[in-house]
């Protein structure tokens, strides 16, 4: 269960990030995608760097996560995933919503 917790985390984390960017007018990555190819995780988390709504801790935490949860979760490997790693990827995935979805706000 932990493993797919840790991929619904992943994708949810990637999802906000190609939401806000259209939201914000700045890039529509779904209509990149169809002509371009696809999106890494890098390279969103990337695109928050100096926006605004996302704290600096929040990008650290986040471009952090490409070479340690993400990376785990994206090459399947074997043996036991911490169900800390699993509560830390989720914390930051509230924050990140937080931030970039204030209850104001909402991203309907």
């Amino acid at each position: 269960m932990l493993n797919a917790a840790l991929n619904c985390y992943i994708l949810c984390i990637e999802w906000l990030i190609i939401t806000h960017l259209k939201r914000e007018g700045r890039r529509d990555v779904i209509e990149e995608e169809k002509e371009e190819g696809g999106e890494y995780y890098r390279e969103l988390v990337r695109e928050l760097k100096d926006d605004e709504y996302v704290s600096q801790k929040t990008f650290e935490k986040l471009d952090e996560m490409n070479s340690v949860e993400r990376r785990w979760m994206a090459h399947h490997k074997s043996g036991e995933l911490a169900e800390t790693d699993v509560r830390n990827v989720r914390d930051r995935l509230e924050i990140l919503i937080r931030e970039l979805f204030p209850r104001s706000d909402s991203p309907n």
